[in-house]
């Protein structure tokens, strides 16, 4: 359940981050502005470093939350896999992997160029 307020939260920040750019662009990053307000005067090369670094923000809570939502998926899906290669012993119809690797060998040995 933490994955979708993850996503909630990294959309705010982007929406934040979206309207504090475009509207600090104006000046030219000399002021920050936040939804019609100044917050801060920092100058430009402060700025563009404070606008840089809501960006760098913004993609990171996303990364965070895409992982987040995707890991318990991912997890359930490898105990799947390998619950279902401990269950089941290679039936006698089907090589097993050793079988596969004596054949290849066997064949190379026979054959060296292939």
């Amino acid at each position: 359940m933490v994955g979708p307020v993850l996503i909630v939260v990294a959309s705010a920040l982007s929406i934040l981050t979206l309207e504090t750019v475009a509207e600090s662009a104006r000046s030219g990053a000399r002021e920050l502005v936040v939804f019609g307000h100044e917050v801060a005067s920092p100058g430009s090369p402060g700025g563009t470093w404070i606008l840089i670094g809501l960006a760098v923000a913004a993609a990171l809570a996303w990364a965070a939350a895409f992982a987040w939502s995707r890991g318990p998926r991912r997890e359930r899906r490898m105990a799947a896999e390998l619950d279902a290669r401990r269950a089941l012993p290679p039936s006698n119809d089907q090589p097993s992997r050793r079988d596969e690797l004596a054949a290849r060998r066997a064949r190379r040995a026979t054959h060296p160029a292939n």
